[in-house]
């Protein structure tokens, strides 16, 4: 695909806030993962998967980048190097846990990867996903005075290429065949974006954020954490191509 993306050293850390997405999405699992199994999409470096190792999970780990294959092999129990827009037809290990942190937004058809990884989920296993808030205020002030500025990071990261809202996203899943666990939503991790501010500074901008955040919800989300699992119904058969007509309409 060439440009990587998911695995930018800068870009693609690990979030060690609190209250980002990646600390969100481990709290959903349990401390101790002995006996289960998580596949990560989109591993890049295994920041991630590392946690959950030790946590005694059995990580599979897949990305595009082979680079960052070679750290996450330290991470992972096996790692599987993958378009995820052309997905490998030779695994069969079915999984407790499916992870897509930080993922769709960078594939050209995220329902059609879902779709396809979705039948590597156990019945009753649980899928977490991630994603950036493009309704969030700040990109809404941007366009107010004309702008749409992309970055290396954030959510108007220069390797998006899908963009969501809570509604958006939540209708992604629900046509992938994915029934709702849960909603959450994530700030910016102060931490770790402003990590050079004075300590009393970022708690100061966290408070008022997640005060901000608990009125306003769908302006101050940083992120959506989304868990749900495979609808009971799921159907095989091929569905209509996502269109970005789809995210405009609602």
């Amino acid at each position: 695909m060439g440009k990587s993306i998911f695995a930018q050293t800068d870009c693609y850390q690990f979030k060690n806030d609190a209250r980002s997405s990646h600390a969100l999405i481990l709290k959903e699992l349990h401390l101790s993962g002995e006996g289960k199994s998580v596949l990560d999409v989109g591993c890049a470096r295994g920041h991630l998967a590392a946690i959950l190792s030790g946590r005694g999970y059995k990580v599979t780990g897949i990305d595009n980048n082979a680079e960052s294959l070679v750290f996450a092999k330290n991470a992972c129990s096996r790692v599987i190097k993958a378009d995820l827009e052309n997905w490998p037809a030779d695994i069969t290990e079915r999984f407790d846990y499916v992870i897509f942190a930080d993922c769709l937004e960078h594939l050209r058809d995220p329902l059609e990867a879902l779709r396809r990884i979705l039948p590597l989920l156990k019945d009753g296993g649980t899928v977490l996903i991630s994603v950036p808030n493009v309704a969030h205020l700040y990109v809404r002030l941007s366009l107010l005075f004309g702008r749409w500025d992309y970055a290396e990071r954030g959510i108007l990261d220069e390797t998006h290429l899908r963009f969501f809202t809570r509604t958006t996203i939540l209708g992604l899943i629900k046509e992938a065949g994915i029934s709702l666990r849960g909603v959450r939503k994530a700030y910016i991790p102060w931490n770790f974006v402003f990590a050079g501010a004075p300590q009393p500074v970022r708690n100061t901008a966290s408070l008022l954020e997640a005060v901000a955040g608990s009125i306003f919800p769908n302006l101050f989300a940083y992120q959506w954490i989304i868990s749900g699992t495979k609808h009971p119904t799921l159907r095989h058969s091929a569905i209509s191509d996502w269109r970005v007509r789809r995210l405009v309409r609602r």
